[in-house]
């Protein structure tokens, strides 16, 4: 056992020449013996991991890490599933932060930053877009609750297509025959969607998000802020659709924004699907069967106050830190294309 959770730990010390100290390495390595009786704990947060909703994984996850002491997240950092691993790293970013609201955003320390990103990187084994990185080491946030994840320095991470929609920089997609024609690089692809007349944001809002497999062709469509979207997966060949699913992403917990920033990156990885992403009120990593989109494990920092409601915590938090609010219904994102076609 210890020999086991010395290696699990100690493979995520360097990635990116971000390096967690050997202090935190045998305190990790400490604090997971020292919980191995607590199986409450642990069968706790794998419970939360399982939720059926963001809302619901939220208010287990504030269960479990909310009360967590510094030795048990350590513990937690080791936990199988990614999910809960990457949760309990995040909350130590957490608390580096007040948890009275503040007038004005707090940095959390970069060292306690880069140890996240180091860990994250490390315990999944790839490297995450630089878009991602430079977001999260940029966050701040006004309490332990509210945090934000402004845009990256230099060259946006998407461009308008000549459809209008935004898209990752070298993908383009325009209209062809009555579908959506993708093109990244030499690569094309035409998605058996019809177009519908879009609405008056939908050129505004739009976004989508592509990656062609040798078999298959992942679609991700979603809008300008981090609420719950379509992602689908078509036969390179037959043009059929394989599934359709949905990311949570911020999961709907945050409805207070102003124009926002939404940026997606999809890749596959060891038969999964990984899907990428920050906007203005979350950050997120989650994963799915890239043959059969099941959801394997999911990640976001977006978080709720375990003794208010959501309702409370909506109303007080656009109140103090919105410079616009625009409500969202989580279900209005769910398997619907932002840019103006739609699955037939």
């Amino acid at each position: 056992m210890m020999s086991k959770t010395y290696v699990a730990v100690a493979d995520f010390t360097a990635v990116r020449g971000r390096c967690l100290t050997t202090h935190v390495v045998w305190a990790a390595l400490l604090a997971r013996l020292a919980i191995a009786q607590d199986d409450s704990l642990m069968s706790r947060a794998e419970s939360a991991s399982h939720a059926s909703s963001p809302y619901e994984m939220a208010q287990g996850y504030e269960a479990v890490f909310g009360k967590a002491s510094s030795a048990q997240l350590y513990g937690l950092m080791s936990h199988r599933h990614n999910g809960v691993a990457l949760r309990a790293a995040w909350e130590r970013v957490r608390r580096t932060v007040p948890e009275v609201s503040q007038q004005r955003a707090t940095k959390p320390p970069s060292e306690a930053l880069q140890r996240f990103i180091g860990f994250a990187e490390g315990r999944l084994g790839f490297g995450l877009p630089e878009w991602w990185v430079e977001s999260v080491l940029d966050t701040s946030a006004y309490d332990r609750w509210t945090f934000g994840f402004p845009l990256p320095c230099g060259t946006s991470p998407y461009h308008k297509t000549q459809l209008g929609v935004s898209a990752p920089q070298g993908t383009n997609l325009d209209e062809a025959d009555g579908a959506l024609l993708v093109q990244i690089g030499t690569e094309s692809f035409r998605l058996p969607l019809q177009f519908q007349e879009p609405d008056e944001n939908w050129s505004r809002f739009g976004a989508v998000s592509v990656l062609l497999g040798q078999a298959r062709c992942f679609v991700a469509s979603h809008s300008g802020v981090p609420s719950p979207y379509h992602l689908s997966c078509f036969d390179r060949h037959s043009g059929g659709l394989l599934w359709g699913t949905d990311v949570w992403a911020g999961g709907g917990l945050e409805t207070c924004t102003g124009h926002g920033s939404h940026w997606v990156s999809l890749q596959e990885e060891n038969g999964l699907l990984v899907v990428v992403g920050t906007g203005t009120t979350a950050a997120y990593v989650e994963a799915f069967d890239a043959a059969t989109g099941r959801s394997v494990w999911r990640f976001s920092t977006a978080a709720i106050r375990s003794e208010k409601s959501l309702e409370e915590r909506e109303k007080k938090g656009c109140e103090k830190h919105c410079h616009g609010v625009r409500s969202r219904n989580s279900a209005d994102g769910l398997g619907l294309w932002q840019f103006g076609v739609s699955l037939t």
